[in-house]
């Protein structure tokens, strides 16, 4: 049996245990909570006029909440007479973008005044972050210091965005999985559709692995989100959200993405399609072929976040908060050294303190090409990393 949180079993499969030394677990708590108090305070002086008066995007998420089961759900129109009635103002770009199963279930935050209402999403996800520091811990006891110190998870809470849940969610997933209970894998995975375009390659995980039991959970999953939908805002509402999703106005500033998409913006500006497109072929390219040589659950669940980060539509730093996931598991599993360091900067504070936005999606791109090369048999990456390594004393 293994002796350790996270300890490896024939496999490479992570398994639970009980734990860390109780000194090195309380030091890194300490220090993510001092990150963590840090960014928050900075982030109130800067913005504390929007952070605690819910002038954020939380407002969709409200409106959404009160439109649900009404023909006005996707009305532009709509959303911003309601907003600018809770908090005397709109704001560019943030109108009603999920499916409708998901406001429903958010029904009762309609029926509250704007203010608790916000109140209790910010505590809803705030519990999610709590819940993903004390899985990270089982995997990997030094993840609570880098979760503190994340930006994207700080401005996830400040933004009123959702992003905390469904990282909740994926981790929740890894941890059934390894408990075997894979139908209710399935069924927390099909809530990536809440952000679908970050989770694009997340069924590829389960097809290349031919996870049957699982792949079924996620189309029950959807075939229930799809009923819910429907009975929710009739048969119309596809062509609603349709042209919703490709209003250009939810995407105010691309230039401030942090994906693919961003990056190429901020290189060519108007004309980087041609190179936006190349990037998005050749990380799409690296990913299948990462996903097809059949890695674990837990690595390929973090391979698809990574690159269905990278080539998404639409990334705002707050969706940035899933790649904590990925680093949390491809740390632990990797021996390449140069891989591990990697990870552990795109997750600090210096990706996003840099003057522009090329730096992170860059650093993901080369890590999948690292992974690439490695599935490829190339071994350069590894021995990159022992040139590198300090030989440990004798």
């Amino acid at each position: 049996m293994p002796s350790s949180v996270g300890d490896r079993v024939p496999g490479g499969v992570l398994v639970d245990g009980p734990g860390r030394p109780a000194a090195n677990s309380k030091l890194t708590l300490c220090i993510g909570l001092l990150g963590f108090i840090f960014f928050a305070s900075m982030i109130c002086v800067q913005r504390g006029d929007r952070v605690f008066t819910g002038r954020n995007d939380f407002a969709q998420i409200y409106a959404g909440a009160r439109l649900s089961g009404t023909p006005e759900l996707y009305s532009r129109a709509a959303d911003y007479r309601l907003i600018r009635r809770q908090i005397g103002t709109t704001l560019e770009g943030v109108i009603c973008t999920r499916l409708p199963y998901y406001y429903l279930l958010l029904k009762p935050l309609g029926w509250m005044p704007y203010g608790v209402a916000y109140g209790s999403f910010l505590f809803l996800n705030a519990a999610a972050l709590a819940g993903f520091v004390l899985l990270a811990r089982r995997w990997l006891p030094e993840a609570p210091a880098f979760i503190g110190w994340s930006i994207p998870a700080v401005i996830a809470l400040a933004n009123g965005q959702d992003s905390l849940l469904l990282l909740f969610v994926v981790a929740y997933a890894v941890y059934l999985h390894q408990k075997g209970h894979r139908f209710a894998v399935g069924l927390l995975l099909s809530l990536g559709s809440i952000k679908f375009h970050l989770f694009l390659f997340v069924p590829l995980v389960l097809l290349f692995r031919r996870d049957w039991k699982t792949i079924r959970g996620g189309l029950a999953g959807a075939f229930l989100q799809a009923a819910i939908s429907f009975a929710a805002q009739g048969i119309h509402w596809p062509a609603d959200y349709s042209r919703i999703i490709a209003n250009p106005e939810i995407t105010p500033c691309l230039g401030c993405m942090m994906n693919l998409r961003g990056a190429a913006f901020t290189l060519a500006g108007r004309d980087s399609a041609p190179i936006w497109l190349l990037l998005y072929a050749l990380a799409s390219l690296g990913c299948l072929l990462i996903l097809s040589r059949k890695p674990s659950f837990e690595i390929g669940i973090a391979w698809a976040l990574i690159c269905g980060m990278l080539v998404s539509h639409h990334a705002a730093i707050q969706d940035f908060v899933l790649l904590l996931l990925p680093f949390v598991l491809i740390v632990r599993e990797s021996k390449v050294h140069i891989m591990r360091a990697i990870l552990a900067v795109a997750v600090t504070p210096l990706p996003y303190l840099v003057v522009n936005n090329v730096a992170l999606p860059a650093m993901l791109l080369v890590l999948v090409g690292l992974q690439t090369a490695l599935m490829l048999g190339l071994n350069w990456p590894a021995r990159v990393t022992r040139a590198v390594a300090v030989r440990p004393s004798t």
